[in-house]
């Protein structure tokens, strides 16, 4: 259940920036999630509605992305997308991550890994 953990750590840090910047509301928050984090986005879309219900992020807008894993291939200089399965196995084990030209398993991963919050709009006096 990393999508608690993973929504905790958004919450603080949304929740810094406005202290830091004397908010006075949280209007919105832009989240991207890389394919590969295997983070359900309405699991962080929950755990974090429930983590402001007491905060001046009470009601922001929660516009969260899936960006879609992208790989390059030092064996056959493959770089493109990586195309998935949505497996529930996947939140307990990591897949296997294969080219899908030449099916080397030297493959780097580009694009689609982490989680990243994008943008905070905030309310300001």
């Amino acid at each position: 259940m990393h999508e608690l953990s993973t929504s905790e750590a958004i919450a603080e840090l949304v929740l810094d920036e406005a202290k830091k910047r004397k908010a006075q509301k949280v209007l919105g928050i832009q989240i991207e999630i890389g394919g590969l984090s295997f983070l359900n986005p309405e699991q962080v879309k929950f755990w974090l509605e429930l983590k402001f219900e007491e905060t001046i992020a009470r009601g922001a807008k929660l516009d969260i992305k899936i960006t879609t894993p992208e790989i390059s291939c030092p064996e056959c200089g493959y770089s493109g997308r990586l195309e998935m399965k949505d497996d529930p196995i996947y939140h307990f084990i990591l897949p296997s991550l294969s080219c899908p030209r030449c099916g080397s398993d030297k493959v780097m991963v580009e694009k689609g890994r982490g989680c990243t919050v994008n943008r905070i709009k905030l309310l300001c006096p």
